[in-house]
Parts: structure tokens; sequence; C-alpha cells
């Protein structure tokens, strides 16, 4: 059961309707389930104060008359940035996309300064600049070129999936003296992030990478394929690029494929920068390798409201595994202790009975993207004195968990979001401040050149 602690998934529900989306309807709907189904709202308010949320609160519900959708949409947004809470997450529904009403609803509130692209003031840059060309996402669904604006570039998109971005809409604006973006995601909302430049790759961290038309495709293959490749006799390289359930088989094959190879192997390198989770399950059959002979296990409680009950209930009749039955427990302890917070699984040491320990050295290489089930994976290896974490600083995206399914409101199913009902008990909280790394490399040292000498250089 422990293994179900982590669980962030994401389904689609498909069973939709044009609304008129109002938006005091729809503040009013989301304050109310926040407060009724997150597990840490009590102990947000005492960190940050309770008359500080309900001034916030008041404001809010204020703003939420005569608000257009999109606006209204950034104002869920706006309510959930005071909790701080890395496990929310609040888009919007992709399964819309190909609903004329809600493009429409969409796309009307988008503003784009056209008066930028025509300026004279706006240039096309030279072929020697490092930013010059066509830049493709990974999976190439939009392309972009750079046009330069006083200190600034503006990433114009070229190519678009003419659906949430069309060509001539601005995706990204990089500040290239302080290494900063303001990116765009795919809802248009802005996020303030660094990034880095190399080998006519841009590299966004948890927004993904984009290609120069020059790249080398194997590059973009590296970031998104899982593999196990042999470095020298005796070292075993392990890419995990997420812990998404649908990879588990992907990985569980690749463990037993080249058992016989890294049996042999005497030190592993596990690759988890940029992993931003999905579930403890689908890396159990590495922990034979990883784990010491005794296992600590923190204690985990849940918040058994009457939506959250009924959520679990929809994941575990819809959740595609050979054996659920753990699921329909975790229910029965909910029923039992209804409208209440209670301890699912108490703090615990398991004895590690069947173990791998060919591995005299594991380096876990991580950055500020690594998030959720690739920290308790980097959490549970620690406790490995055999184990090194390199890189910087993970996401802190741990201490509350269990989102188990996207939520919609009744009065807008255009806006989904995840909030989570578990939560870790007497433990040293990472949130917003991640797992310190026991070698610490600066981001724009992260080629893998350079982690393989230090690592050579690690006794």
């Amino acid at each position: 059961m422990k293994y179900l602690l982590f669980i962030l998934i994401c389904f689609t529900f498909t069973n939709l309707r044009s609304q008129e989306c109002k938006c005091n309807d729809i503040i009013k709907e989301f304050i109310n389930s926040i407060e009724s189904n997150y597990v840490d709202f009590k102990g947000k308010l005492k960190i940050f104060g309770e008359d500080n949320y309900y001034s916030e609160r008041s404001r809010i519900l204020r703003k939420s008359y005569f608000k257009s959708f999109y606006d209204c949409y950034k104002l869920t947004k706006e309510y959930a940035s005071f909790f701080k809470e890395p496990h929310f997450s609040i888009s919007l529904n992709s399964i819309q996309q190909n609903n004329k009403y809600f493009i429409k609803l969409f796309s009307s509130d988008i503003f784009f300064d056209k008066k930028l692209i025509s300026s004279t003031k706006t240039k096309g840059l030279l072929k020697d600049n490092i930013y010059y060309g066509i830049w493709s996402d990974q999976f190439n669904t939009y392309q972009i070129s750079f046009k330069k604006n006083g200190n600034k570039l503006f990433g114009i998109i070229t190519k678009s999936d003419s659906i949430f971005w069309f060509r001539n809409q601005i995706k990204v604006i990089l500040d290239i003296k302080k290494k900063k973006a303001l990116f765009y995601t795919k809802d248009h909302v802005s996020q303030e992030i660094e990034y880095n430049i190399h080998d006519n790759i841009i590299d966004f961290g948890g927004y993904g990478k984009w290609y120069n038309e020059v790249s080398n495709i194997q590059a973009v293959q590296f970031d998104n394929k899982f593999f196990i490749k042999t470095l020298s006799d005796t070292v075993i390289l392990f890419r995990l690029p997420n812990f998404e359930l649908s990879s588990k088989s992907q990985i569980d094959s690749l463990i037993y494929s080249n058992y016989g190879i890294i049996k042999k192997g005497k030190i592993l390198i596990l690759d988890l920068r940029n992993n931003n989770g999905g579930y403890n399950i689908s890396f159990e059959n590495l922990l034979p390798f990883i784990k010491t002979d005794s296992t600590i296990y923190y204690s985990f409680g849940l918040r058994s409201s009457k939506d959250n009950i009924n959520l679990y209930k929809e994941f575990a009749n819809k959740v595609d595994l050979p054996d659920t039955s753990d699921f329909f427990k975790i229910i029965e302890k909910m029923e039992l202790n209804k409208d209440s917070f209670f301890i699912l699984s108490n703090h615990e040491v398991e004895q590690n009975l069947t173990l791998e320990k060919n591995f005299n050295k594991i380096f876990i290489l991580a950055n500020k993207y690594t998030a959720s089930a690739a920290e308790a994976l980097i959490l549970l290896a620690k406790q490995n004195s055999k184990v090194k974490i390199i890189g910087q600083n993970t996401k802190g995206q741990f201490d509350n968990q269990n989102t188990i399914l996207p939520r919609f409101l009744k009065s807008c199913n255009y806006i989904k979001y995840n909030c989570p009902i578990g939560t870790f008990v007497n433990f040293k909280k990472i949130d917003n401040i991640g797992i310190e790394p026991d070698i610490r490399i600066l981001p724009d040292q992260d080629s893998f050149e350079y982690i393989l000498e230090k690592i050579k250089n690690e006794k």
C-alpha cells in the first residue's frame, strides 16, 4: 500500500456540454471545493494567517463579478496561489479543443500586441546570432522564431495547433542578459523562469526544451526516452524521464531485459533530471538495486470528505492495474473515518529481505524540475549510504499528495483542477525547498560530460 501514497494521475472526462460559465459561480464553487477537500487547508491558514486568508478570499470574490471567462480562469489561479501548494494544478480542459463554443470563449480574451511585430524597432536576427533560426518544441507541435526589441527577444509562433495558439502570437519573451524567460503556457498564462541555451537547444526546464532546426534529433530522443546504457564495463546509466503509470511496463521491461548487464555493474547512475513524477509503483522493481537493509516509511494521512471519497471510488473503478484491492481497502478506511482527517499508514521500518547488492556506488542526477514521485525515490534512496545526489535542489513538490483524479466544476466544466487529499505526518517538509544534493553543480554545468567527470573524481 505504501506505493499508492504518491498518486498523481490525470484521466479525462468526456461527458461535457456547453455552459455559460458565470465567473462568480465558478469562484464560489472553487473556493468551497478547496476549503472542503484540500488536506492542508487548516495547516496553511495557521502558516499564512486566517485574517490574511479571509481578506484575500473576499477580494477574489469581489473581483469575480462581471469577469470574462479567461480573466476568471486566471482568478482561480490567483486564489490558489495563496496556499503556495505545488500540487495544486489548474488548467483548461483540453478535451474541449474541438468545441467551437469553448474555443471562441477562450480565444476572444487572448490579448496580442500586433503593433509589436510590425514595429520598426522589432528586428529579425542575424545568422551569427545563437538564437537565429526556427525553433521547435519537443513534440514539433509549435515552432517559433525570434525578433529583437531592445534588450529582449520575442519568440513569435510560426507554426501552431490553431486551437490554443495561432501564428504570430508571442510564445516566449527572453531577457538574454538575465537569462530569464517569460514563458506562456498552453493556457496563455505567463510563467517567469530561468533558461539555458547550449548546442542549439533552449532548455526551459520543467516547460520543456526547444530545438533549433539544425539540432541533432538524437538530442530530442535522449530527453524523452527511457533507456539503459553501459558507459563502461562497470558503469550503468538508467535514464528515467517520468514515472507515469503508462511508463511502468517500459521501466520493468528495461530492467528485466538488461538484468544480466545490470548485475555486472558496480556504479549505477539514475538520471532523474526533469522527471516531474507520477507513481511510486512505476519504480518499485528498481528498488531492490537501491534500498539498504531497512527502509523508513513515514506516517501518511488522508482527508476523507464526501467529494474525496467519491473521487477515490471513481479512480479505483477506472485504474488499469492487475490488482486494485488496495485502493478499495483505502476507500473502506475513508468511509469509516468520514468527514475527518485520519492516519492511513503509520510510521514503520521495513526490513528488506530481497536486495541486489552489486552496486558499490549509486549516483542520482536531479535538478529543480525533479519532483513528486521522483523525489519519493530520492528520499528512499538517500537512506542508503552508497547513494549520492548530483545537481541542484529538487523542486520540492512532495509533502501533500494523492490528487487522484482531476476535478471539474459543475458551474463550468471547461476548467479542471487537482487538489491533494493526503499528507505526510511528522515529516520534515520539503515543499518549495527541495532535496539538497550531495554534490552541487550549477545549471549551466549540467552537461552529461561534466557530470561524468565529477563522478570519476568521487571516492
